[in-house]
C-alpha cells in the first residue's frame, strides 16, 4: 500500500511494456518468419532496448497470438525449435490496433499541444502528427504503391518541418526562463 512514486510508475510502465510486446511480435513477424532467440533480438534491437523480452514473457504471448491465429508456428524437426509466421488476420488486427493506438496518441498530443499553447510557448494546436505516415510505410511498405510511398513521404518532410518549428520555439521559451531562473538565482544568492 505504501508503495513510492518511482514502484508506481515502474509498475505502470511494465504493464505498457506487456501490452506492446505482443503488438511487436506481430510487427517483427510482418519481416518475416522468427524463431523465439530472433524475436527477442529482434524486437530488443527494435526498441532501442525499452522492450527486451525474456523468455517466459515471449512465449506465452506466442501462444496466445497462436490461439487467436494471428500467427503460426511450425516445429523445425532438425533444429528443434519452433518457427513463427503472420497471418493475414494477424497482419489486419496489427493495423487496426496500430490504427487505435495513434488514435491514442493524437489524443495525449492534441492535450499536451493545447497545454503548449496555454502557456504562450506556441499559438498553434493543430500540428499534424508524422507518426502515422512512417508507420504506414515501416509496417506495410510492401503493399503499398510506390505513387502513394511518395505521397506519404512527402506528408511526412512537411510534418517533420512543422515539428522542427514548434520545437524551436519551445527551446527557445526554454532559454528565456533559463536565463530569467539565473539571473533570479544570482541576484539572491549576492543578497
Amino acid at each position: 500500500m505504501g508503495e513510492s512514486l518511482s514502484e508506481i510508475t515502474l509498475l505502470w510502465r511494465e504493464q505498457m511494456k506487456k501490452g506492446y510486446l505482443k503488438l511487436a511480435i506481430l510487427f517483427a513477424l510482418t519481416k518475416g518468419p522468427m524463431h523465439g532467440y530472433q524475436l527477442i533480438k529482434y524486437i530488443t534491437d527494435l526498441t532501442l532496448g525499452i522492450i527486451t523480452p525474456k523468455a517466459g514473457s515471449l512465449y506465452p504471448a506466442l501462444r496466445e497470438l497462436e490461439g487467436l491465429s494471428l500467427i503460426e508456428g511450425e516445429w523445425d524437426s532438425r533444429r528443434r525449435r519452433k518457427i513463427y509466421k503472420i497471418t493475414d488476420k494477424g497482419r489486419r488486427v496489427l493495423k487496426e490496433a496500430m490504427e487505435k493506438h495513434f488514435e491514442l496518441v493524437k489524443f495525449v498530443r492534441h492535450w499536451i499541444l493545447k497545454e503548449l499553447a496555454t502557456l504562450n510557448i506556441i499559438e498553434e494546436v493543430n500540428i499534424p502528427p508524422i507518426e502515422e505516415y512512417i508507420a504506414k510505410l515501416l509496417l506495410f511498405s510492401r503493399e503499398i504503391p510506390v505513387k502513394e510511398k511518395i505521397e506519404i513521404m512527402e506528408k511526412a518532410r512537411e510534418r517533420i518541418k512543422n515539428v522542427i518549428t514548434v520545437l524551436q520555439k519551445v527551446n527557445n521559451y526554454l532559454e528565456k526562463h533559463i536565463e530569467t531562473l539565473k539571473i533570479t538565482y544570482t541576484a539572491k544568492r549576492l543578497m
